[in-house]
């Protein structure tokens, strides 16, 4: 699905100031990939590459073969700060994306309602964005992301503006949208807890000058017990070995 190979970036080419350092990820459709490390350590730089946004300086970034040159709709980025509109309502807000695309308006309404319901916000459809909740916003903003079928969902801290509650609520919708569209996901996260419970792979940076990269793959996304899986002593290994990597 998505290659990243040997992939280096640099910001200031006259002190050869490397924020990425030869790092190679893969993400293979239907995995919830998820990458962790400290604050600095190039997460969003390298969500970035793949989002089109910024292009290595060195090694190669594909989807599904060809090198990604430029932001897709296929590949969808959602991150902590919501980008809705204040003056649609939340049907409009998640709707603006293929309306922009020149989709009909038959596929924009069946898509939009469908998406909706997935969500559980039929019944606030009608709302303006600021008369919902930040839980609420966060879920419009992941509508937004569905409705246009992307082949690949980039996540950047979605959940992290959330309280405890609310996020844990988001990690569980997530989860299942996940299980029952089989959907493909990269999430960036400084949450361990959270990156254990959704991932089917996990990718850990340090901050050394290598990045070093781990590779664990977890399963306890397919506990029946999910709400106390964290509770498990394996679960508290994997967290443990984690900890000690960042």
């Amino acid at each position: 699905m998505i290659k990243l190979d040997n992939v280096s970036k640099i910001f200031d080419t006259d002190k050869n100031i490397k924020v990425i350092d030869d790092v190679s990820i893969s993400i293979e459709k239907g995995e919830f990939v998820v990458l962790i490390g400290p604050s600095g350590c190039g997460k969003t730089t390298l969500l970035n590459m793949m989002a089109g946004y910024e292009a290595p300086s060195s090694g190669s970034i594909k989807m599904n073969e060809e090198k990604i040159t430029g932001p897709s709709h296929t590949r969808a980025v959602l991150s902590q700060e919501n980008t809705l509109y204040p003056w649609l309502n939340v049907s409009s807000n998640i709707a603006y994306g293929l309306k922009a695309r020149g989709i009909s308006k038959d596929i924009i309404n069946k898509r939009t309602s469908s998406i909706l319901k997935e969500v559980e916000l039929s019944d606030y459809a009608k709302h303006k964005t600021f008369e919902i909740s930040g839980g609420m916003k966060q879920r419009v903003s992941l509508a937004q992301t569905l409705v246009n079928d992307p082949s690949v969902i980039l996540l950047d801290e979605p959940f992290g503006a959330l309280d405890s509650l609310t996020r844990n609520k988001m990690q569980r919708l997530l989860h299942n949208l996940w299980i029952e569209k089989s959907l493909t996901i990269f999430m960036i996260t400084h949450d361990i807890d959270e990156a254990l419970l959704l991932a089917s792979k996990i990718y850990v940076m340090s901050n050394d000058a290598d990045k070093t990269i781990k590779i664990f793959k977890p399963e306890f996304y397919k506990s029946e017990n999910y709400e106390r899986v964290n509770l498990e002593t394996s679960f508290i290994d994997f967290k443990k070995e984690i900890l000690a990597l960042i």
